[in-house]
């Protein structure tokens, strides 16, 4: 099985939508992780095109970090 080679442009690192291993990457998980956290955590992602191709928002993931960060004394 062959593996796309991910292109790292500026465009791409600021690109709203993220790819599921871009996801893992940020969050040091693997990608089997991503998709824990959207279907049983509730990480907002969107579907796009066929099964399984589906994309992460910047802000949304951002958003959902902020929601779950954990502060001392809470």
């Amino acid at each position: 099985m062959h593996k796309r080679k991910q292109r790292t442009t500026a465009s791409s690192e600021i690109a709203p939508l993220l790819t599921i291993p871009q996801v893992a990457e940020i969050l040091s998980v693997g990608r089997t992780t991503v998709y824990d956290l959207i279907h049983r955590e509730g990480l907002p992602a969107i579907p796009l095109g066929g099964r399984g191709n589906l994309r992460v928002s910047r802000s949304s993931l951002q958003q959902w970090l902020q929601e779950r960060e954990m502060r001392p004394g809470a």
